[in-house]
């Protein structure tokens, strides 16, 4: 009977297991994302020129990232602002300030 009981307790185990506390292991923090502060995007559409007060070069979609290359440049006064995109070395052009979000 002994015999029949350790066999029965043995056999349980695992389900036994299932039902212990498990250790939580927390996720690990999300990578670390470095944006240069000249790193800004469109609010809105954004008309792009070829130079400061010049022809229009066309329209930016809003939502669009883009890189400030000419300085100097404000987050708070409006300025007229060479843009790129990150990264790359074509340009856009030209616009003001006030229509982008510095993140």
């Amino acid at each position: 009977m002994r015999l029949f009981a350790m066999l029965l307790v043995l056999a349980a185990f695992p389900a036994l297991a299932a039902d212990m506390p498990q250790k939580i292991r927390p996720a690990p923090p999300p990578p670390v994302v470095l944006v240069p502060e000249n790193v800004c995007i469109t609010g809105r559409p954004v008309e792009v020129y070829i130079e400061p007060e010049g022809r229009s070069n066309g329209i930016l979609p809003a939502g669009i990232e883009v890189e400030v290359v000419e300085f100097p440049w404000s987050r708070s006064i409006d300025l007229w602002v060479r843009i790129r995109p990150p990264r790359e070395s074509l340009y856009y052009g030209w616009v003001f300030t006030r229509n982008l979000a510095c993140l």
